[in-house]
C-alpha cells in the first residue's frame, strides 16, 4: 500500500534507522545513536513539548520547530516507533499548502511573520536562495553546469522570475552550442535545458508558447533522433492541453507509431523509462476532446494500468503514474476520472496537488475552477481551507508583478 501523508516522509526516516540496524555498528555507538533518536524524541513530541493533535494515518501529533533562521520546519511524531522526522517547508507551494492546511492553524501566525502575510518576505528569501546556491545535483543524468541552470530556473520559475530563469538557460545553451569540443552527450543536456525553458514558457506565456517554443528549438537544434521523440511528446502535450489537438494527433501519432514497432527504442535509441505512458495520456486526451471516445478509452487504459514508478537507466526516479492521470483526466475534462485518482493515490500533506481546490488560483495551475466546487472536492479538501484574498499573487506565481517588470 502507498504511504501517503505525513508517512511518505516518515517512511524515509524508518528506512534510515533500519539500515542503521541491519549494518550491525558497533554496540557502543548504536546504543548511543538511539539514546540520541529518544532524546529528539522526547525534546520535540514529549509531554512538555508544543505539538497538536492531527489525523494522518500512524501521526497523531506535530511540532513546529521555532529556529531563528533558514525555512520553517515541522516535527512529525511517529508515536509507535519514538521517532522525531524534521519536515522542511522550504519551497513556495508546500508554504501555500501549509497556510491552507486547517490543522496547522496554531502554526500560521509563526509561519506569516516569517514569510510576510502574502508570502512576499519568502518570495524573497527563495530568489536570493535561487540566484546564490550552486545545486548541481540532478536527477537526469546531465553536467553539473547544466544541472545547476535547470535548478536554478525551476526554484525561479516557481516564484514568478520568469525572464531570469529563461536568460539562464539560455545562457547555458549557449555556451553548449558555442564548444567546439562540444560531444554527444552534449545533446541531452541541450533538450533538458529546452524543456525546461518550455515549462517557463507555459507558466509566463500558456500552453501554445510552450508548444510553439519546442517546435522553434527543433527546428533549429538538431539533437539526434535518440532524443527528438522526448521533444515530440512534450510538444504534442502541450499542444493537447491548449486544445489544439488536431495537430497534436498529428504530429505525435507517427512518433507512437515507430515506438510501438520498436523502432525509435532500440539498442541505440534513448527512451525515459514509462514513455508509453506520456504517449498515452496525450492520444487519451486528444481524441477525447475530438470525439472518439473509444481511442481515447484504449489509450488511457494503458495509463490508468501502469506502474507508479517504472525504471529508468537515467534517471533516478520516474514521474508517478497517479500524476500523470491527474494531468491526463484534467486534460479530458474528465473530473470523475480525476477525483479517481485522488481516492486511489491520496498526495502527501503538503503536495502541491492540493493547490488545484484553490479558487484563487490560475487555471493554467490546477482544474478548470467548477471543479474545486463539486462535491468531491469538498470531501477530499475538507481539511483545507480557501485562501485569503491576499494570497491571490503567490497562488498565482506573482504573474502580474512579473509582467510589471518586464
Amino acid at each position: 500500500m502507498q504511504r501517503t501523508g505525513f508517512l511518505a516522509c516518515a517512511a524515509i526516516a524508518l528506512s534510515t534507522a533500519a539500515s542503521a540496524q541491519d549494518s550491525e555498528p558497533p554496540p557502543t555507538q548504536y546504543v548511543r545513536a538511539v539514546d540520541a533518536i529518544e532524546q529528539a524524541y522526547i525534546e520535540k513530541c514529549g509531554p512538555d513539548a508544543e505539538t497538536i493533535e492531527v489525523d494522518d494515518g500512524e501521526v497523531r501529533h506535530v511540532a513546529l520547530i521555532r529556529n531563528q533562521s533558514g525555512p520553517v520546519v515541522i516535527a512529525v511524531c511517529l508515536e509507535k516507533s519514538r521517532v522525531v522526522y524534521p519536515l522542511e517547508v522550504d519551497t513556495l507551494s508546500s508554504a501555500l499548502v501549509f497556510m491552507a492546511y486547517k490543522p496547522f492553524a496554531p502554526f500560521w501566525p509563526y509561519a506569516e511573520a516569517r514569510w510576510g502575510d502574502d508570502l512576499g518576505k519568502l518570495r524573497q528569501r527563495l530568489a536570493e536562495r535561487a540566484r546564490t546556491a550552486s545545486p548541481a545535483y540532478s536527477s537526469y543524468a546531465v553536467r553539473p553546469a547544466t544541472a545547476e541552470a535547470i535548478n536554478r530556473a525551476r526554484r525561479l520559475l516557481a516564484i514568478g522570475y520568469f525572464d531570469e530563469a529563461k536568460a539562464g538557460l539560455s545562457a547555458r545553451s549557449g555556451e553548449i552550442l558555442a564548444s567546439r569540443k562540444r560531444k554527444d552527450r552534449d545533446k541531452f543536456d541541450l533538450v533538458m535545458l529546452a524543456l525546461t525553458r518550455a515549462s517557463v514558457e507555459r507558466f509566463q506565456n500558456g500552453y501554445g508558447a510552450a508548444a510553439d517554443y519546442l517546435a522553434e528549438f527543433a527546428r533549429t537544434v538538431e539533437v539526434g533522433s535518440d532524443y527528438a521523440t522526448n521533444l515530440t511528446i512534450n510538444r504534442a502535450a502541450y499542444l493537447a492541453e491548449g486544445g489544439r489537438t488536431a495537430q497534436a494527433l498529428e504530429l505525435l501519432k507517427p512518433a507512437y507509431d515507430l515506438y510501438e514497432t520498436g523502432v525509435s527504442n532500440n539498442k541505440k535509441a534513448y527512451q525515459i523509462g514509462g514513455s508509453e505512458r506520456e504517449f498515452s495520456w496525450i492520444l487519451a486526451c486528444s481524441y477525447a476532446r475530438e470525439g472518439q471516445a473509444a481511442l481515447a478509452a484504449r489509450y488511457a487504459a494503458i495509463v490508468n494500468s501502469a506502474e507508479e514508478r517504472p525504471h529508468d537507466e537515467y534517471l533516478v526516479t520516474t514521474k508517478p503514474s497517479s500524476a500523470i492521470r491527474m494531468r491526463m483526466t484534467r486534460c479530458m475534462d474528465d473530473p470523475e476520472g480525476y477525483f479517481a485518482v485522488w481516492h486511489d493515490s491520496r498526495p502527501a500533506v503538503l503536495s502541491y496537488a492540493w493547490l488545484d481546490f484553490q479558487n484563487g488560483a490560475r487555471v493554467i495551475n490546477g482544474v478548470a475552477r467548477p471543479w474545486a466546487a463539486r462535491p468531491e472536492a469538498a470531501e477530499l479538501g475538507s481539511k483545507y481551507r480557501q485562501l485569503p484574498e491576499r494570497y491571490g499573487p503567490a497562488l498565482n506565481m506573482w504573474q502580474a508583478a512579473a509582467a510589471a517588470a518586464r
